[in-house]
């Protein structure tokens, strides 16, 4: 195996109290800013809310789309860029209209629209679909179904690839586009100031249901992790370490993410779930190594088997959890707005899964067996 340090022999075990310490003033700097805050900022999935991935041919500034949408009556608004910035492009998420939820995109491209002074949704060629732009083109000089049909296509895709179009001039290069149908297109739309990349919308009663349904998939992962621990080590007490270190970790993650008043949504879970399972990885190898050492019966107390152990393991620890926190580093400073709170939790939940292997799981699991194992010791 490689090693990266030859023969270390740090006393992790000696400073445990003061790790220990340390972590529960993160987790109660966590309690505090839940309280603070008044609970976690969900995101549409949990809260319920529409999502709306839009893309401006003029920059745009963050506040003062705000502003006009908080005017129009819209509550809790958020806006980001989705990707660079000179792209233009914003995802823009707002709570849904009470008792109108299936209305809130046509509102809020309304709002959008008036204050741009853009063209009606039904003849702004950026916004209207395949089937509308078919029609349209349908109404002109009389065409194939076949070529109207491709030609809409075309110029779906075009807009999927720019987009936003610019002007009408665009569409000059499309295939089968001939000039009647580009005049029909010209004289039947207008190419507006602002395009939809994607939109979602989610009641509050399915939030609410996903949320529950994040919550029983994060419990029972847990409970199947501790049942696998305490099956695979023999004694229930190891798995107790191994999940007090995972909830340690989801614990401190989303006190992060309060800190930073990050959204928490489907994403943030299934990032919190690929932590748990990381950490309980790394953790699982650190056990591995103090059990083999255990049986060896090598001299020393269990505190010193285990610094031994941890010892043992630190290169393949830092092989390991370096590699992957280096790829998750690249994703969330490089990765854009899209997967950036994904990137974020495993950015920093590599570090502390790693950390809280040595310093949780490990202090835990002594605390837990030394005794057990001293009277073993003075058997033999």
């Amino acid at each position: 195996m490689l090693r990266i340090l030859r023969n270390p022999q740090f006393p992790f075990m000696k400073y445990r109290l003061h790790w220990l310490a340390f972590s529960a003033l993160l987790i109660l700097a966590a309690v505090v800013a839940f309280f603070v805050r008044g609970g976690f900022n969900f995101g549409i999935d949990f809260a319920g809310g529409t999502q709306v991935a839009a893309k401006f041919r003029e920059p745009m500034d963050i506040a003062k789309l705000r502003a006009i949408l908080e005017a129009a009556g819209f509550k809790d608004t958020t806006i980001q860029h989705f990707d660079d910035p000179a792209l233009n492009e914003f995802l823009i998420r707002v709570q849904n209209i009470e008792g109108r939820e299936g209305e809130t995109v046509s509102q809020l491209l309304g709002v959008l629209g008036r204050s741009l002074n853009a063209p009606p949704p039904e003849s702004d060629l950026n916004l209207l679909g395949t089937k509308a732009v078919a029609e349209i083109l349908s109404s002109g000089p009389s065409e194939s179904p076949e070529t109207v049909q491709s030609v809409a296509a075309a110029i779906a895709a075009l807009k999927k690839d720019k987009g936003i179009l610019a002007s009408h001039a665009d569409l000059k290069d499309i295939d089968g586009l001939s000039p009647a149908m580009f005049d029909t297109l010209k004289q039947k739309t207008a190419v507006g100031p602002y395009s939809v990349l994607s939109s979602e919308s989610v009641g509050p009663k399915v939030g609410k249901d996903i949320q529950k349904k994040a919550v029983w998939a994060v419990l029972g992962s847990l409970a199947g992790m501790l049942v696998y621990i305490a099956f695979r080590f023999k004694h229930f007490s190891w798995g107790l370490g191994a999940i007090a270190a995972i909830f340690h970790d989801v614990l401190i993650i989303l006190g992060f993410m309060l800190f930073t008043n990050r959204p928490l949504d489907l994403t943030g879970v299934a990032a919190l779930l690929t932590l748990m399972g990381y950490s309980m990885n790394d953790t699982v190898i650190v056990f591995d190594r103090i059990r083999e050492n255990m049986r060896l019966r090598k001299p020393g107390t269990l505190l010193e088997i285990m610094d031994r152990s941890i010892n043992e393991t630190l290169s393949r620890t830092i092989i390991t959890s370096g590699t992957t926190w280096t790829v998750v580093a690249c994703l969330f400073f490089l990765g854009g707005d899209v997967i950036n709170n994904f990137a974020f939790i495993l950015f920093w939940g590599i570090l502390i899964g790693t950390y809280s292997s040595i310093y949780i799981a490990s202090p835990l699991a002594w605390a837990f067996t030394r005794r057990a194992y001293d009277r073993t010791a003075k058997k033999k």
